[in-house]
């Protein structure tokens, strides 16, 4: 089971309530998803507009904080390497999201350096 738009929602949230909270807006966020599957969600996989219901929901947080996001992607696989319909979900909210994207076999070390872009905001 793997609810893409319950994740995305809960970074949504908690990017708006730090911004609300925070009177100083110089802050990063950088954000790693790790996933072993597609979404699950109906509003992204039964609909038609499934992958515009996605780009939406991460457009929606990046509007949050512009410029100081970056949304990363991993697809983490046992043995058969995701199809690039799998993976294309997972790519496309770091494409959205100013990340990088990686796919890893659950069998290797990943590191999060090959994982993360970093927000082009300086912050202080």
């Amino acid at each position: 089971y793997t609810p893409y738009d319950a994740a995305l929602a809960v970074v949504r949230d908690m990017i708006h309530y730090d911004q609300v909270k925070m009177a100083a807006k110089d802050v990063g966020y950088v954000l790693v998803m790790v996933s072993d599957g597609t979404p699950t969600n109906s509003s992204y996989i039964d609909t038609v507009n499934g992958m515009n219901n996605l780009s939406s929901d991460v457009k929606s947080i990046m509007a949050e904080a512009p410029g100081q996001i970056s949304l990363n992607t991993v697809y983490l696989y046992n043995q058969a390497v995701p199809t690039a319909s799998q993976k294309s979900y997972l790519q496309k909210i770091s494409s959205l999201g100013s990340g990088a994207f990686i796919e890893a076999n659950s069998n290797q070390t990943v590191q999060i350096s090959d994982s993360v872009q970093v927000p082009s905001t300086v912050c202080q």
